[in-house]
């Protein structure tokens, strides 16, 4: 049963294979990854018959244009549900994706700089190109007119990496009081100024940029006209979920002396905790969706006081296509589904097929990167001890582990 994870991952066997006994062995964990392969396969049948294709005797060529045909279907289902007109221009996708996110996360609370502060920071490196293109004389004036996560934006694709760099050693200095506890925000720039920087905007490889320790989402103004409806959602909620993810790591590190130092990893990269599967560091996203899948694992004497149990909510953002329309729910439970037959993988992750459509791509050039990453992910999360990673908690916040009395799960 390994062949298929290891084909679907990219992992070479034997090692693979050994690496997943070891594991069963030491977690206690037996035939973890006989299950998953069964419900994949399952799981891939199933949509296969949604398709209308035979599970036994479809290609993954015929699979995987099936796939595409489903995507352009559904993209019009979304527009007519949302009201988004075919003509319909990357402004108007993003205010219907934003409105419909807005309306799935409500008011969402998360652990971010206040406005001030981030304020305080572009002073002290002043932006002075960003200026220029957005048509300010003065930065004061810049920052009176403009929305603070506009300009970290603006900023990021304006400015120099010098720059940047400069401007996130600052993050070192941050302390806990330097934060606050507000909604998320998602928003889009929509003043004439931002029609300067679309240059620099179209450069980018998706519309959507995530300023974690902003607790911000930013759709960007372009003129990319194949931006999908589909994948605009999905990219918002992903986003909100890195947002959730990355502030409640911070809220763990709000007793460290070098706090500072987790924001700017926050801000940079994927924080990390000290648990180990497979020879690979487990991201703390992964210990996440963890105790959010498995509410009963949640421990008050390991998180309490810095998180509580609605700081590790997460967002799917396949289950919120079905609210759109009944007919999206196809896209449901494929974050991890793939079909294969012989030497061909056939992704059923929406980001991969989505990214197939919009890029009009080969059956031969296709992607199963979205894939993969997500079947990483489910795997750790499957494999993934309580006590290991409570320890690995306590040991981030060096404080003794205590352990909690749980049903099996």
């Amino acid at each position: 049963m390994t062949r298929v994870l290891s084909e679907l991952l990219g992992a070479e066997q034997p090692g693979f294979g050994m690496t997943i006994r070891q594991l069963e062995a030491a977690t206690g964990k037996p035939s973890t990854d006989i299950r998953l392969t069964s419900e994949i396969v399952q799981r891939a049948q199933q949509k296969l018959q949604s398709l209308h294709l035979d599970p036994h005797d479809t290609t993954g060529k015929e699979l995987y244009h099936a796939l595409l045909g489903r995507f352009y279907d559904d993209e019009k289902l979304a527009r007519e549900a949302l009201k988004v007109s075919v003509s319909a221009d990357p402004t108007e996708i993003h205010t219907a994706s934003i409105k419909f996110i807005h309306s799935q996360v409500g008011k969402r609370s998360v652990f971010a700089i206040k406005n001030s502060i981030a304020k305080k920071l572009l002073k002290k490196v002043p932006p002075k190109k960003t200026m220029k293109q957005l048509g300010y004389r003065s930065l004061d004036s810049m920052l009176k007119h403009e929305a603070v996560p506009h300009l970290y934006v603006a900023a990021f694709l304006c400015e120099a990496l010098s720059w940047r760099k400069k401007f996130l050693e600052q993050y070192a200095a941050l302390q806990p009081r330097d934060f606050e506890l507000r909604n998320i925000d998602i928003s889009m720039p929509q003043t004439k100024r931002w029609e300067v920087v679309a240059g620099h905007v179209a450069k980018q490889q998706y519309p959507i940029v995530v300023f974690k320790e902003l607790g911000s989402v930013v759709a960007l103004p372009q003129s990319n006209k194949s931006v999908a409806v589909l994948t605009d959602i999905l990219l918002i909620a992903g986003a909100v979920n890195d947002i959730q993810s990355a502030t409640s790591f911070l809220k763990l590190q709000q007793m460290k002396p070098d706090f500072g130092s987790f924001v700017r990893t926050i801000a940079e990269n994927e924080p990390i905790t000290q648990a180990k599967l497979m020879d690979r560091i487990v991201p703390w996203r992964v210990v996440h969706q963890y105790y959010a899948r498995f509410a009963k694992a949640y421990n008050p004497l390991i998180f309490e006081p810095h998180i509580q149990p609605s700081d590790l909510h997460w967002l799917h953002p396949e289950s919120l296509l079905g609210k759109i329309h009944p007919a999206l729910s196809f896209w449901h439970d494929t974050r991890y589904t793939a079909h294969v037959r012989s030497t061909d993988k056939v992704s059923f992750n929406l980001f991969d097929v989505a990214r197939n459509a919009m890029a009009s791509v080969s059956f031969a050039e296709r992607t199963t990167q979205a894939l993969r990453q997500a079947l990483w992910q489910e795997l750790m999360i499957r494999y993934l001890d309580q006590s290991n990673v409570e320890q690995a908690i306590a040991g981030d916040l060096a404080t003794e582990p205590v352990f909690a009395e749980i049903d099996d799960i």
